[in-house]
């Protein structure tokens, strides 16, 4: 099963192997190039801070899960 936290990464890492795949070809860096290279950043920026996001949320589950342990008490 993949969870929330792993799917960014293999996105990314997707992304990134089939830029590389098409750059490879490629002596002279073109526009679709340039362009290609700004995605992959974008994409890669999107993920880090996906899963900076999914970090945080289960802090903060954790955080809520021991608060109301501590209420029950």
């Amino acid at each position: 099963m993949v969870t929330l936290k792993q799917l960014p990464r293999s996105f990314v890492l997707a992304l990134l192997i089939a830029s590389a795949a098409m750059l490879g070809a490629c002596e002279e860096e073109g526009a679709a190039e340039k362009a290609g290279k700004k995605i992959d950043a974008a994409a890669e920026s999107a993920g880090e801070k996906a899963e900076e996001a999914a970090e945080a949320a289960k802090e903060a589950m954790e955080d809520a899960e021991e608060k109301a342990k501590e209420a029950t008490k």
